[in-house]
């Protein structure tokens, strides 16, 4: 039988495949970075010791901090909101397909991911919401955190809402929810009370806030 040997790889493909990697690479530790230390504390040495990389083959794919950042915690949130999705698709599993078991599958989501986060040192929505909110108020703030992490949070932020406001008008549309029930109101009341709540359980260091603001939530769900 003729030796069938497996076709190579064009070098140049090669090339773009590793480099792919290494681009993923840099993303995911400097996500996890990101997410614990902050923008402003985290340094390019830092990126470099956890990637192994020399500076070279870093700035081969990121021209400065702020465009590797900015692309890292747009990633974090990716993760975030894919796990929250997942949640929701595990109730789907059970034959929970109410809009309500989906918002309230959210704030499930919400806990579970706030115990064991997704991305090592909590929520990256929050952690960097906390770290960019002032700018606006403060624009001279830009020069220690740059503007363009404000818009990666909200973009992240409006992907959330606009994901709970989805479920609020399918519920509206079933009749499930009332028809007076106002989804951008119901999306922020859901995100604020979580956000909030998750502040004073980090204040606390106790679970207590967090697990009284999600118990409400449902409740007041199940009433829409």
């Amino acid at each position: 039988m003729e030796n069938m040997s497996k076709p190579k790889l064009n070098p140049e493909k090669r090339s773009h495949k590793r480099g792919n990697v290494t681009r993923q690479l840099i993303i995911d530790k400097t996500a996890v970075l990101l997410n614990q230390k902050g923008y402003a504390a985290l340094t390019m040495d830092d990126i470099l010791e956890a990637t192994g990389l020399k500076k070279g083959a870093l700035y081969n794919h990121f021209k400065d901090k702020e465009a590797l950042c900015c692309e890292a915690h747009r990633y974090a949130c990716q993760m975030h909101a894919r796990i929250l999705s997942e949640y929701v698709q595990e109730n789907l599993k059970k034959g929970k397909f109410g809009a309500k078991d989906k918002l309230i599958a959210h704030i499930d989501g919400f806990m579970a991911l706030t115990q064991k986060p997704g991305v090592p040192g909590g929520c990256p929505l929050f952690n960097m919401a906390m770290q960019t909110a002032e700018i606006a108020r403060l624009p001279e703030l830009g020069s220690q955190i740059p503007l363009a992490l404000r818009e990666t949070v909200l973009s992240g932020l409006n992907h959330w809402s606009l994901s709970l406001q989805g479920i609020v008008s399918e519920g509206k549309m079933t009749q499930e929810i009332q028809a007076s029930q106002s989804a951008s109101n119901v999306s922020a009341i859901i995100i604020s009370t979580l956000e909030g709540a998750l502040i004073m359980t980090r204040l606390y260091q106790s679970w207590d806030p967090l697990e009284t603001a999600a118990a409400h939530l449902k409740s007041w769900i199940t009433s829409l």
